[in-house]
């Protein structure tokens, strides 16, 4: 095929790209969550794509997500968590974040660690030391670990002071829309954004995701008229482009907390 590859979109899920857009054709290639997909067109609710390896064919579009390449390598620049036990989720195909915690003192997968993982990120831990860490400082973390709790407002509160951190909650609505310009300002200004967002069972953001997960904010920008904002998505352990308008729910709702450091 003639032309330069053009990545518009990266895989949620490991998946085969068919021949056919259907669920039965010929399987054309194996390709892996993250692999860079250039999307030529829909057709059934399969994307028709070009792969790296420049082999055409189609896959569900729901796994599919934009790649946003303003923001370019810098994506890939940004420092995640990289423990062992991350690897073997991905291995055993499993999300990243669902991970034994058999190191930390309870020999079982846990599914409910965003909010750990948010903290971990964002001032450069590994996930398991932290965990470690934040059992340590707070009595409650033993409870949330050892039961697999979701976690809120206050014990993310309590991881940050773990690390030395402090988070202020800001709350946008309709009354006090969300905005690039204020995202742009929430990331600059502080150590990092943490913020509330819907999932799909896919752990992609979505403003009708209905699973409740969180999120570290890093940076935004509009590009061509429409507001982008790169995120750290636990769920995959990686950083990913969201629509603006996914950040928020149907009511314009999005709950953060703009970290600093304590004083």
């Amino acid at each position: 095929m003639n032309g330069k590859f053009k990545p518009s979109h990266f895989l949620l899920w490991q998946t085969v790209v068919r021949e056919e857009p259907n669920n039965t054709s010929k399987v054309v290639q194996y390709i892996t969550a993250g692999e860079l997909v250039e999307e030529l067109d829909i057709v059934n609710g399969f994307s028709h794509i070009l792969t790296e390896t420049y082999k055409v064919g189609y896959v569900r579009d729901e796994l599919l997500e934009w790649y946003y390449p303003v923001f370019g390598e810098y994506m890939h620049e940004i420092q995640v968590p990289d423990d062992q036990e991350i690897q073997d989720a991905l291995n055993e195909k499993r999300a990243a974040q669902y991970i034994n915690l058999k190191r930390v003192g309870y020999n079982k997968v846990n599914k409910n660690l965003c909010g750990e993982f948010c903290v971990a990120q964002m001032d450069k831990w590994k996930i398991i030391p932290f965990l470690e860490s934040w059992k340590e400082d707070d009595k409650n973390a033993h409870k949330i670990l050892s039961r697999d709790l979701t976690t809120g407002i206050d014990s993310l509160k309590s991881m940050l002071d773990t690390v030395g951190l402090h988070g202020l909650q800001v709350n946008y609505s309709y009354q006090y829309p969300l905005s690039i310009s204020k995202i742009g300002e929430a990331t600059y200004n502080s150590y990092g954004v943490i913020a509330g967002v819907g999932i799909n069972y896919l752990g992609k953001v979505s403003s009708t995701g209905t699973i409740r997960h969180w999120i570290n904010l890093i940076g935004a920008i509009n590009f061509e008229n429409t507001g982008w904002v790169l995120v750290y998505n636990p769920f995959w352990n990686r950083c990913e482009s969201v629509l603006i308008s996914n950040l928020t729910d149907k009511y314009g709702r999005l709950t953060t907390l703009e970290v600093v450091e304590n004083l």
